[in-house]
């Protein structure tokens, strides 16, 4: 299945403090920093295409558990703005662009949760990413294995579906032999699923708000054992 994604933040001001907070830049670079943001979300394809796993991966949490294989990208678009300001000298730009779009990649897992639980009336309790437990020597393979389904595309928001199978050329994303990805802005990881929608995963850890969550941090350090 292939979906169209929004990186478009509902409270745009909001989360351009956040990128300034965090990534550590004046204040007096929001104006410049939004209209970086604003080009990034014009430019960006952000799409997303899954299936569920239906082999035997070797690592025990995957194969004990229901599962999707999920590719996620932002499209070239952020690649191509980069190397324009890149071309141009901008570096200063360049480095912006790419904080902003490592927060647009992360909600974009917040994202697809919430996507998937509307569509499938499962929810995503826990990632396994590529290089943690999967050697990312083996993404080209896990992409090949996405390809392979036939599928439809879902816009967000509208909920409109359309028979259209994956294009085997131009895929939303490619790898080389070693596991990097083209477009840069780009993942594959592992979706554990649960019926149980008291299980739902946030999103990535750093930003999870959820102490009580097994997979949390906070949550490992409070409850290890004397």
């Amino acid at each position: 299945m292939k979906v169209r994604m929004n990186l478009k933040q509902n409270n745009a001001d909001k989360f351009m403090d956040g990128v300034i907070e965090k990534y550590h830049f004046n204040k007096e670079n929001k104006s410049e920093m939004t209209e970086i943001y604003n080009k990034l979300v014009e430019t960006a394809e952000p799409l997303a295409a899954y299936k569920i796993n239906q082999k035997v991966t070797g690592v025990k949490i995957i194969d004990d558990s229901q599962a999707a294989i999920v590719c996620m990208t932002m499209g070239k678009g952020p690649d191509e703005l980069k190397d324009a300001y890149t071309k141009n000298k901008e570096l200063d730009k360049a480095y912006i662009l790419d904080c902003i779009s490592n927060e647009l990649l992360m909600n974009m897992y917040v994202e697809f949760n919430k996507m998937y639980a509307r569509f499938h009336r499962r929810y995503v309790k826990r990632y396994v990413f590529i290089g943690d437990e999967i050697s990312t020597e083996k993404i080209p393979g896990l992409l090949d294995e996405i390809k392979g389904n036939a599928s439809y595309n879902v816009e967000i928001g509208s909920m409109d579906m359309v028979d259209e199978p994956i294009v085997q050329d131009g895929f939303i994303a490619s790898a080389n032999k070693y596991g990097v990805l083209t477009p840069t802005k780009s993942v594959v990881f592992y979706a554990l699923l649960t019926e149980n929608p008291n299980q739902t995963c946030e999103g990535i850890c750093d930003n999870c708000n959820n102490k009580n969550c097994e997979n949390n941090p906070l949550y490992i350090e409070e409850n290890i054992e004397e």
